[in-house]
């Protein structure tokens, strides 16, 4: 057998099990919600929403910014045998950032007011735990994938998602509040990050004490620092309506009308995984090898990679999103949003690709370069959420400005990016998932929901899906282009 062939032969088997891998937490994701909603009121799924909001914020703003210096510099450590002294300076930073988040969640309730039904104490030690059980999961689990352990990071992911859904169950049947099944995440995280480390350790070797810092005072001005304003930023689009909607419509319009947004970004973070673990670590590789003008070429290719895929599951999004719902839905108040979903998945696919778009600051590392597209889409969400709120308008013009928010937001990304890297999108890649988007805007009013479609259009599109990533992967060049380097 070639040694082109062999490689051939193990890049389809690496995305055969990442796809199977995110297959399983589609399944786990719909299955986490129907139990969600069907244990919570909106008002307590409310809640639940206002905590991963809260969550989120120190995920983006403090730990996103150093998670990524340890992703960039991942495979370099590991070549240089020092990644364990470095994720042993990393977790001293996480902990610190577990007892802030911990004391920001009293402060924020004793300004607030009583919302939550458990003493605050406890939840608030919850949140730090979740923090920190979270973190450490969402940086072993990614790294195995990275460092091409693909088995076990798909098994460990599985795990984690598996066990927290039946530690939230357990909790809920304790008491069924929204902190509560918040609160279930904890133990997942920490089984599947304790098995991460223990097979993590398994292929490090020994290793040597660093020569240079974990992190400098230069890393962090100009690395970290606009990062972590970008991240902030992120926060203001992703979440800060949350905030809004409950201070002054209430928790539980909240629920019905996040659970919309949460089932959409859940869906699209399992097919962002699937892009992540298997072509990223490519880029990442090229990055930390290559010189002169390669890793503006592997940012090219990327894009070119990832786009005409996310592009194509928009269009299936938008066909069968509500189609699934009573699927996933434990409640007649959350079926009755059946028609925000078109909305909420095009507002977080805005989100997706602006991500792309940013991973050309792994490139020039002047991750400053977020900024001003991060303030567009943060700063519009926010405002059109206050306009919407204080006019009392309906809640379709909310969701119609948060598309428009997202919108905006890719252009000012797009601009900023093209900037200082001059990449190209070839049209003829994703000429046919975009006529596939407007098709799907055209037809989509005329169709009807029930469960027996529902099943049936989500196998369909599940089979769809797996054809054209075959199709694209065995004759985009973009993508031989990137799989040619060896990780």
């Amino acid at each position: 057998m070639s040694i082109r062939l062999q490689k051939t032969l193990n890049i389809s088997r690496d995305f055969l099990l990442l796809a199977l891998g995110r297959a399983a937490q589609v399944v786990i994701a719909f299955a986490t919600l129907r139990i969600a909603t069907t244990m919570l009121s909106p008002a307590e799924f409310g809640l639940f929403a206002l905590l991963t909001g809260f969550r989120a914020f120190f995920g983006l703003f403090l730990i996103s910014p150093v998670g990524q210096h340890v992703n960039r510099h991942t495979h370099e450590w590991f070549d240089q045998h020092t990644l364990r002294s470095y994720l042993k300076a990393y977790q001293g930073y996480i902990l610190a950032v577990s007892v802030i988040a911990t004391i920001s969640l009293v402060i924020w309730s004793w300004l607030h007011g009583t919302i939550f039904k458990e003493p605050i104490v406890w939840t608030s030690v919850m949140m730090g735990l979740v923090v920190l059980s979270g973190t450490w999961n969402a940086t072993l689990v990614p790294m195995l994938n990275m460092l091409g352990q693909r088995l076990q990071a798909v098994c460990l992911e599985f795990i984690t998602s598996l066990c927290t859904l039946m530690s939230a169950v357990i909790l809920c049947k304790i008491h069924d509040t929204g902190s509560m099944w918040f609160a279930g995440s904890i133990i997942g995280c920490v089984i599947g990050s304790g098995l991460a480390w223990i097979a993590l350790g398994q292929i490090l070797g020994p290793q040597l004490q660093p020569t240079q810092p974990f992190m400098n005072k230069q890393i962090l001005r100009h690395y970290c620092a606009p990062l972590a304003v970008s991240a902030a930023l992120l926060w203001f689009y992703t979440t800060s309506y949350r905030f809004v909607i409950e201070w002054f419509w209430g928790a539980e319009i909240l629920g019905t009308f996040a659970f919309a947004y949460i089932f959409a970004s859940q869906i699209w973070a399992v097919f962002e995984a699937l892009m992540t673990q298997f072509i990223y670590p490519y880029f990442y590789r090229t990055l930390s090898v290559s010189a002169s003008d390669m890793p503006a070429k592997a940012f090219c290719h990327l894009v070119n990679a990832v786009l005409p895929i996310y592009l194509f599951l928009l269009a299936l999004f938008i066909m069968g999103a509500d189609l699934v719902l009573p699927l996933v839905s434990g409640h007649q108040a959350y079926q009755a949003m059946s028609w925000l979903l078109p909305f909420a998945f095009i507002f977080e696919f805005f989100r997706v690709i602006s991500a792309l778009l940013s991973q050309a600051t792994q490139v020039t590392k002047n991750t400053s370069d977020n900024i001003t597209p991060y303030v567009v889409g943060g700063g519009l969400v926010l405002a059109s959420s206050l306009i919407s709120a204080i006019m009392d308008w309906p809640v379709i013009y909310l969701a119609l400005l948060l598309v428009a928010s997202g919108a905006l937001l890719f252009a000012a990304m797009f601009k900023s990016m093209f900037n200082h890297i001059a990449f190209h999108i070839d049209l003829y890649l994703i000429a046919l998932p975009l006529c596939m988007v407007i098709i799907n805007l055209v037809l989509k009013p005329l169709l009807r929901p029930s469960i027996g479609y529902a099943t049936m259009v989500l196998c369909l599109e599940g089979m769809l899906f797996m054809i054209y990533c075959s199709y694209l992967f065995r004759n985009n060049h973009h993508v031989h282009a990137l799989l040619k380097t060896r990780i």
